[in-house]
């Protein structure tokens, strides 16, 4: 087996590189040539390759791959149906997405028409990464002087399930004597303290994933104030992969105040990558709810938004932004669902002895297809396009309600039946963008008027 690190773009049946016999000399048995070992992080997808297998030139238009898992990780849910619709278990270079930490035995068989190979393998060893786990503190809190508050950041997550310990700590108002020192548990996911004063007394939590710490997170104890804290929102965290635009937006319209009043702004650049040589200076505005940033490098970018009702600032929010190396990009993979049947009726006359039946027409008829299930790796934005590719839907004056979004209407106007049954077959094809590579995959609809 060769190693073969790079991903490779689709093939349904045939690709590129396969090694072919020469027609002239006799045919022997297909040799099946499965690639290389792979290493890849969990959520990577890996592509496994076939183009190094060998078969007869004038059995080419017959040959088929089969690819198989021989073995997968004893807490995996993997079988042949992760291989995606545009990349199945029959293609040159199909793909699929591990679920779990482990090694994955895949087996591959050449066939000709006319004999087997026999089962090459190939493994690919699925490693945990590195990502930083997310903090959570459970959002803001209420409380009375002298009550129990009860603290949450069971939330709190790491992207490969790493066991996490937790680190507390607490500041309060002026009037405040307590310390980090006052929480009890402190260690725990759900610590808890005794407020001992009006004000509000501020949470933070890092969590550590056995190598790394997360950003903290910051939340808020309002204790019996006549006004009350304002909240602050910074929007949801994202990933934006390799095609982030050059400014990403920030969004802080989710603030709010309790009471009402109107709210003044502050967005911070709270962290950026090693390399990176951003500031606040890179913030479209430090005072709007829509603020804007402009990235130099790839990387994990984080902000905090605080927000003042004209009498206390609120606890800050956190939000982070990753942008992904479009170096590093991998292509979408379209997936333009199951095949269809759509089925319409029309009332009939019964025939007699003087006349034939007459039917009336079939109502017009929607139907719907759905690319929802396609994916990006990079969990970038991706745009889609549908369009008919026999002509049938134009022959018979029908639309595609909404052919650039990932789910869209088919509308077949009303139908005459031929003699007691009429069918339409319809073949639609969907593209898939990112900010650079495209994929595609069809779906077939078989429409059928009866005459009842």
């Amino acid at each position: 087996m060769k190693i073969l690190l790079s991903l490779l773009p689709v093939a349904l049946l045939l690709g590129c590189g396969e090694k072919i016999q020469d027609t002239d000399a006799a045919c022997s048995a297909p040799v099946a040539e499965a690639g290389s070992d792979l290493v890849v992080s969990l959520g990577q997808a890996a592509n496994v390759n076939a183009t190094e297998s060998v078969y007869c030139e004038k059995n080419a238009d017959n040959v088929v791959f089969t690819w198989d898992f021989v073995s997968i990780p004893s807490d995996s849910s993997i079988n042949n149906s992760a291989f995606s619709d545009n990349q199945s278990p029959t293609a040159v270079n199909p793909a699929f997405i591990p679920d779990v930490v482990g090694e994955y035995v895949v087996s591959l068989k050449v066939d000709d028409g006319e004999s087997s190979s026999n089962e090459d393998f190939v493994v690919i060893s699925v490693q945990a990464g590195n990502v930083a786990p997310t903090a959570n503190c459970g959002g803001g809190y209420a409380a009375e002087i002298g009550q129990l508050v009860t603290l949450d950041g069971s939330v709190s997550i790491d992207p490969e399930g790493q066991t996490l310990s937790y680190d507390w700590s607490l500041s309060g108002p002026s009037c405040s004597s307590l310390t980090s020192s006052d929480i009890f548990n402190g260690a725990n996911s759900n610590p808890s303290f005794v407020p001992d004063c009006d004000g509000v007394f501020i949470i933070s939590l890092v969590v550590n994933d056995g190598s790394q710490w997360s950003v903290p997170a910051i939340c808020s104890v309002d204790v019996a104030s006549q006004n009350r804290i304002p909240i602050a929102d910074a929007g949801e965290s994202r990933n934006h992969g390799g095609c982030a635009e050059t400014t990403i937006g920030l969004n802080g319209y989710g603030s709010y105040d309790l009471d009402g009043d109107p709210l003044t702004y502050r967005w911070s650049t709270l962290a950026v990558p090693a390399d990176s040589t951003a500031t606040d200076a890179n913030l479209t505005s430090t005072t709007s709810p829509d603020s804007g940033f402009t990235w130099d490098v790839s990387g994990t970018y984080s902000f905090q938004l605080q927000v003042y009702d004209g009498i206390l600032w609120s606890a800050p929010d956190v939000v982070t932004h990753v942008i992904g190396d479009i170096d590093q990009n991998i292509r979408p993979i379209a997936n333009a669902g199951e095949d269809q049947t759509v089925n319409a009726s029309a009332s009939c006359d019964s025939a007699t002895s003087y006349s034939s039946a007459t039917c009336s027409d079939c109502p017009e008829t929607i139907f719907e297809i759905s690319a929802a299930a396609s994916i990006d790796p990079n969990d970038d934005v991706l745009s889609y396009m549908w369009t008919e590719t026999t002509g049938t839907l134009e022959s018979v004056a029908g639309s595609l309600v909404s052919p650039s979004s990932a789910v869209t209407e088919v509308v077949i106007p009303p139908q005459a039946p031929n003699s007691s049954t009429s069918t339409l077959s319809f073949e639609f094809e969907l593209e898939v963008q990112d900010c650079e590579r495209t994929d595609d995959d069809d779906v077939s609809v078989t429409y059928t008027c009866t005459g009842n």
